[in-house]
């Protein structure tokens, strides 16, 4: 299929279906936190949900920053 193997389709088919799963997820935690402190910072943030969440769920900070710019959940200092 299009210069990859069977397999590799699969298995890229399985973990985009996962990392989307745990996009949503990690999106209904992160609006679930601003509705509670709704100026709260991104590096906080991260911190109060990493004493929540499990370790595979939460990205390191940086992906967190892009993911937080992606839904436009990301505040930017005055």
């Amino acid at each position: 299929m299009f210069g990859r193997s069977r397999q590799a389709y699969y298995q890229r088919e399985k973990y985009n279906y996962k990392e989307q799963l745990k996009d949503e997820i990690l999106l209904q935690l992160v609006v679930k936190e601003r509705k509670l402190m709704p100026k709260l910072g991104a590096r906080k943030l991260l911190v109060r949900l990493e004493s929540r969440v499990p370790e595979d769920l939460l990205p390191g900070r940086d992906k967190f920053f892009d993911f937080l710019r992606e839904y436009q959940l990301f505040k930017f200092r005055k």
